[in-house]
């Protein structure tokens, strides 16, 4: 199966403490012989030296999107930020629609719903939406 996983703040073992889960997730799916779409803000690949190396398994690869975002952003600007990553991903979708069979949404933020939704409607694919 083609999976495709949207997180915004997907990161390796080696540079995001939180991401464990969303890692394992990957790669155990690869492991099982699924191909895995992984997109991602670049939240935690600030420098495309810290993109995390899938040479070694060509059941997963990575589409990163540039969404500034700041702790100190106003609700306004963070709310900007979180429906620009939503769009981006959503259009990233809708031009690669053979790329993935069905959608694993992961929240953080809850905008990440959007893409889901819409790209059901836009598509008719399938999603799972994880809170």
């Amino acid at each position: 199966m083609k999976i495709v996983y949207v997180i915004q703040y997907f990161g390796s073992p080696d540079n995001s403490f939180a991401s464990g889960r969303s890692w394992d997730f990957a790669h155990e799916w690869a492991k099982m012989g699924h191909n895995v779409w992984i997109i991602c803000s670049d939240a935690y690949f600030i420098d495309k030296t810290q993109l995390p190396d899938f040479s070694d398994n060509p059941h997963l690869s990575i589409s990163v999107i540039h969404q500034s975002y700041e702790n100190s952003f106003s609700l306004w600007n963070r709310l900007n930020a979180f429906l620009g990553f939503s769009l981006k991903a959503l259009f990233k979708l809708l031009d690669n629609p053979d790329k993935y069979e069905i959608a694993y949404i992961s929240s953080t933020p809850l905008t990440t719903g959007l893409i889901g939704l819409f790209q059901k409607i836009l598509t008719g694919k399938n999603w799972i939406f994880e809170l």
